[in-house]
């Protein structure tokens, strides 16, 4: 009888007790996954990590948490086969995890199984359309690295026309923009009014062609100029100019213009170059200089600069400084690009003291207004129309000091049109 009695006690207790060891096992796994996040996250030892993550998936073969670690880990020794294996698991099985999908991705692409990394990330659109772009943008990476720079401009373009103000997108656009190959016609007039009694206005036209290529952009430009002035005859003249833009590294370039005229509307000759480079994704700086030979003077200039990108802004500060007879001559220009579209879409303004050796407009007179103040202030903006049209318009206010202590004020108004093929 007392057998029987402990007999039927261990039945009724069995299940107790079992119900007991398995919830003392679920509080054990949940317990382990958080430690093992924690080690993988403090890059503790890999292979412990694992062989604990193998032990507790025997209890619990469907806790993802447990593969998703497993996968990290074999990354990080690294067993690249191992780490997919376990990636793609948790994908198979449940769409909780959608950080996996960043994981196998960004293995795929490192190991440049880059036909593998396009599968997973339509699949991932698929799972989670709400992301797509944030996927897309892998394949900015894929397309990068294969040097397939025309597929990595139209992605590029549709993510940013899709609303994405990302700053290295856009960087890396404006420069593959300047890479792909196409050609421009262009056509620019420029009307300058004066408030002196019997001065002005100045008329200059511009016929312009540009070549952009992979390695770079080719412009050439011819100018003309009229300028009328009550007291004296007009004076008219024509110059020829050239410049190039030329890729010497996938984010850094050179920048040279020479320019020659025959006549004292224009210099008679114009050399310069700077050379730019990318400090980070955002911040380009440059550095270089510019002569310029008048009828009766010649003059050197250094040139020093620097362009941030922030959202869909691009700041540019230029500086110019002139010595003249142990005289400094500085000018400056701050502009303001607002893009809303392609790189040839945006709204700008125009802050500048002193005269730049780079401003056709009055180059002219160069030698005279150099030592003399000047400020300026525009805004402008630039338009693609129906594919291949590109209009702009710009309105400038200058207020210069002509002669010592004597101001006028100046007003440009500058219409252009190009056709790009």
């Amino acid at each position: 009888m007392k057998n029987g009695l402990i007999y039927i006690s261990i039945l009724l207790l069995t299940p107790y007790f079992g119900v007991q060891n398995l919830h003392a096992q679920s509080i054990n796994t949940d317990s382990l996954i958080v430690a093992l996040v924690a080690d993988t996250r403090d890059q503790k030892n890999p292979q412990e990590i694992i062989n604990k993550a193998h032990q507790a998936l025997k209890i619990a073969p469907e806790y993802w948490d447990y593969y998703v670690v497993m996968g990290q880990n074999f990354e990080r020794i690294p067993v690249v086969d191992s780490a997919q294996f376990y990636f793609k698991k948790v994908i198979e099985n449940t769409d909780k995890y959608p950080e996996v999908y960043n994981y196998l991705i960004n293995s795929e692409i490192t190991n440049q199984q880059y036909e593998a990394a396009f599968s997973t990330i339509e699949k991932a659109k698929t799972t989670y359309p709400e992301k797509a772009s944030y996927y897309d943008e892998k394949k900015l990476r894929i397309y990068n690295a294969q040097g397939d720079e025309k597929a990595e401009i139209e992605l590029l373009e549709k993510l940013l026309n899709s609303g994405s103000e990302d700053k290295f997108m856009k960087d890396r656009y404006i420069l593959l923009a300047n890479k792909i190959k196409n050609d421009r016609i262009g056509f620019q007039y420029f009307n300058t009014s004066f408030n002196r009694d019997g001065y002005g206005p100045w008329n200059q036209f511009v016929l312009q062609y540009i070549r952009s290529r992979k390695w770079g952009t080719l412009v050439t430009n011819i100018n003309t100029m009229n300028r009328k002035s009550a007291n004296e005859a007009d004076v008219n003249g024509m110059q020829f100019e050239a410049s190039a833009y030329i890729f010497t590294t996938k984010t850094n370039y050179v920048f040279v213009n020479s320019a020659f005229s025959n006549n004292k509307v224009y210099p008679k000759y114009r050399l310069g170059g700077s050379y730019y480079f990318n400090l980070s994704s955002k911040w380009e700086m440059n550095a270089g200089v510019r002569f310029t030979q008048t009828t009766n003077e010649n003059f050197t200039s250094i040139a020093l600069g620097t362009g941030v990108y922030y959202k869909a802004f691009w700041f540019n500060l230029s500086s110019f400084y002139q010595i003249d007879q142990d005289k400094v001559n500085p000018a400056f220009n701050l502009t303001t690009r607002y893009y809303f579209g392609s790189r040839f879409d945006y709204l700008y303004s125009i802050l500048g003291y002193g005269t730049s050796p780079d401003d056709d407009a009055t180059a002219g007179l160069y030698e005279n207004r150099v030592s003399l103040s000047s400020y300026r202030m525009g805004v402008g903006i630039s338009k693609t129309i129906q594919t291949h049209y590109i209009v702009g318009c710009q309105f400038l206010y200058n207020n210069q000091e002509y002669v010592a202590d004597k101001r006028q004020n100046e007003y440009e108004l500058m219409l252009s049109l190009q056709y790009k093929f």
